[in-house]
């Protein structure tokens, strides 16, 4: 998931990955500040909504 502005500038994104653990060298390949979560499909679920409104709002103030 990812959000930018028409100003050019963008929050980093927000990788959804398919299973149940993260292995611990994909966060580390991620962009700076991009935030990573597994889910079972690989696709949005309610979870992951949230959690991406609380890393968005943590942003959005910086394309302004």
């Amino acid at each position: 998931m990812s959000c930018g502005y028409a100003s050019g500038s963008a929050i980093p994104p927000m990788l959804l990955f398919k299973g149940q653990r993260m292995k611990g060298e994909w966060p580390d390949a991620l962009p700076p500040e991009s935030i990573a979560q597994m889910t079972s499909h690989g696709s949005m679920t309610t979870e992951a909504f949230v959690n991406w409104l609380t890393h968005f709002n943590h942003y959005k103030d910086a394309g302004s």
